[in-house]
């Protein structure tokens, strides 16, 4: 890393300062240790997702991941890193930006994030899987994207209130069981007037019966899910896209002052 993330990061469980040391990370103020895995911290409140205890189903879905990116790809006609790196570059990130890359999966929206802020932005990532942190942390090395990638809980952030500029979030939000709290989550950490985006699946209205969609949602009901713009402050804005030929949607809006 060649920035300091510590006035960013707050303890999980009690949202006290942390301080760090190579093995594990401690609150300044709970007291509560969180350790360090291949410089990557645990920073999870929850007892249940401590290292190496409920990961089996997250690390099946991180090998598998390639190979449905490939079989979306190919589906879709289109080539995913070209598109991801559009769709983000509509967000309205701008050079110097402090940006969370949320649930980051194996990291494949850095690289397009690491253009748009430049040298002078700092670029934070974080998911649950032990197996996914890892995998972004090995392809920000290969790619050379100065990241700061943490394990954590989208529903318990390790983030102090109001420290990004933007928050991007590609690919988990039908997946929680408390959208609500995850999205607030979201709100807390990003400073008012600071941009968010959600993308995830869901089928554009009128294309329900095309043989795409059946084919989806036959193969994962997820992408029968709507996009949730009742968990949006009104006072947001909040735009809907439906991108992707139509089978996922992105919600840009920004942060309320007020």
């Amino acid at each position: 890393m060649n920035f300091s993330s510590l006035e960013y990061i707050r303890c999980p469980a009690c949202g006290g300062k942390v301080a760090t040391a190579p093995r594990a990370w401690q609150c300044l103020s709970c007291r509560r240790s969180y350790p360090v895995e291949d410089e990557i911290p645990a920073l999870l409140a929850q007892p249940q997702f401590t290292p190496g205890e409920g990961d089996t189903g997250l690390d099946a879905e991180t090998a598998r991941y390639p190979l449905l990116m490939a079989a979306f790809a190919l589906l879709l006609r289109v080539w995913l890193p070209a598109e991801r790196r559009r769709l983000i570059g509509r967000i309205g990130i701008l050079p110097g930006d402090v940006v969370l890359d949320h649930c980051t999966g194996p990291g494949g929206n850095l690289p397009a994030i690491a253009s748009l802020i430049g040298p002078s932005g700092k670029l934070f990532a974080m998911d649950l899987s032990r197996a996914m942190v890892r995998a972004a942390q090995r392809f920000a090395r290969a790619k050379h994207i100065a990241a700061e990638i943490h394990r954590a809980d989208a529903l318990h952030l390790p983030y102090a209130d109001n420290c990004f500029n933007a928050v991007v979030h590609y690919g988990a939000i039908n997946q929680f069981a408390d959208q609500r709290k995850a999205i607030d989550e979201i709100l807390r950490v990003t400073k008012p007037g600071g941009v968010i985006a959600l993308l995830d699946e869901g089928i554009e209205p009128g294309k329900e019966n095309t043989w795409l969609a059946k084919l989806l949602v036959w193969k994962n009901p997820l992408f029968s899910s709507r996009p949730p713009l009742d968990l949006i402050p009104p006072k947001a804005n909040p735009r809907l896209e439906w991108v992707l030929r139509g089978v996922f949607y992105q919600i840009i809006f920004r942060k309320p002052s007020v």
